[in-house]
């Protein structure tokens, strides 16, 4: 079968312009899920800590709050896990954590740490686009974010929180 170079420029025309609208709806949407600037409002959440208490962020009246989403299975997590639960012995930060994948069995026996962990839903997990680990935020009281960060960090956590801690 043989199509005449007017039918072919129709095809690709109509095909780039397919992949452009599709790009433009996949890029649109991952802004819409993960677009957080420093002074935003942080989306409320509740649930369910592995101290067996019911944590909400907005009724939550710490000064300064540290989400920490992670998963065991990353070195990266684990080894900010540790730094963590040192920050946290230190009194001066309220930590709350999300787990992406693993079960409640490898969380209790793999994480050894004094702060509260707990498990992410899917919309949790939406409503704060993470898309790899380690993801951490800081708020301050009123959910207002004060600094995001997404993948391992290049020096300590202690260096990187230090402007955040409660004195």
């Amino acid at each position: 079968m043989k199509y005449s170079s007017r039918t072919l420029a129709w095809c690709i025309l109509v095909g780039s312009l397919i992949f452009v609208v599709v790009a433009f709806i996949n890029a649109y949407t991952s802004l819409r899920i993960r677009h957080f600037t420093i002074g935003d409002v942080a989306p409320d959440f509740s649930i369910v800590t592995s101290h067996g208490r019911v944590f909400s962020l907005s009724g939550d009246t710490s000064s300064t709050k540290v989400l920490f989403f992670f998963t065991p299975s990353c070195a990266a997590c684990v080894k900010e896990l540790q730094e963590l639960n040192e920050i946290w012995k230190s009194g001066n930060i309220s930590l709350i954590l999300g787990i992406l994948t693993e079960n409640e069995t490898a969380l209790s026996t793999a994480i050894p740490v004094e702060f509260p962990l707990s498990f992410a839903d899917e919309k949790l997990l939406r409503d704060y686009g993470i898309n790899r680990v380690p993801t951490i935020f800081v708020l301050e009281a009123k959910r207002k974010l004060l600094y995001v960060r997404e993948g391992k960090y290049k020096g300590t956590l202690k260096r990187e929180l230090e402007k955040f801690v409660d004195d």
